[in-house]
């Protein structure tokens, strides 16, 4: 089943230190991702903008300005060679810049390192399914943040910049939360057993010592991955 495959963000979580995420910002970034969907596809959404004004005002700023043309977002695609699923949040156009794009909106103050990983994921779901999408191809991806007092940056890059580095560090996250991340889905061996010793040792949980073994292997090791097809 498709639910059953991991998410994009799931497994980009693997490089993400949480510690750092102030209180109701995970909600905050669902509603006001939900509200932006709604305004593109002509939808009110009255109860968002009144809790979250600052953000919705810099974003329906910044889509009307820029005159964004939504063709999909929020639908589920998958990847049934690689098994994870997405939601992009936006595919579509805008002015001055050149063909289909996808955006990948954000309730932030700074640029995140791993958005980037989240962009060759997301472009890879969209090309892998442009038929259903309705695209013949994407020219180019970017982040889109807003943050608390309504700034938005926009931060593009093109397919070639996130196909190479970046979609290579996403897959070795694909291939750690596949493989290794639950410890109970695979069979006792070398390396399950040695994370359980060291878990005891440095009083971590399993979870915090598994992510951040793959945060160092995405960072200073080359793809697992070797010609894989659909990638």
């Amino acid at each position: 089943m498709a639910s059953s495959l991991p998410s994009v963000t799931e497994i980009c979580c693997l490089h993400i230190d949480k510690h750092w995420f102030p209180p109701g910002c995970s909600e905050r970034g669902s509603m006001v991702h939900l509200w932006a969907n709604h305004f593109l596809n002509g939808t009110w959404s009255p109860f968002i903008e009144e809790k979250y004004p600052n953000y919705v005002n810099g974003l329906k700023e910044w889509f009307e300005k820029n005159k964004a043309k939504i063709i999909f977002g929020e639908g589920n695609l998958i990847n049934n060679k690689l098994r994870f699923r997405g939601h992009p949040d936006f595919v579509g156009t805008i002015k001055d810049e050149d063909g289909i794009g996808l955006i990948d909106f954000k309730t932030s103050n700074a640029v995140q390192p791993w958005w980037k990983l989240q962009l060759a994921a997301y472009a890879n779901l969209a090309e892998c399914n442009k038929e259903e999408i309705g695209i013949d191809k994407l020219s180019w991806v970017a982040s889109l943040s807003v943050n608390k007092d309504g700034e938005v940056t926009f931060n593009k890059y093109l397919i070639e910049d996130i196909s190479k580095e970046p979609m290579c560090k996403f897959m070795n996250m694909l291939y750690f939360y596949t493989r290794w991340y639950t410890l109970d889905r695979v069979a006792d061996n070398d390396f399950t057993n040695s994370i359980r010793l060291m878990t005891k040792k440095l009083g971590l949980s399993a979870k915090q010592l598994l992510s951040n073994y793959v945060r160092y292997n995405v960072e200073h090791k080359k793809s697992r991955f070797k010609k894989v097809k659909g990638a």
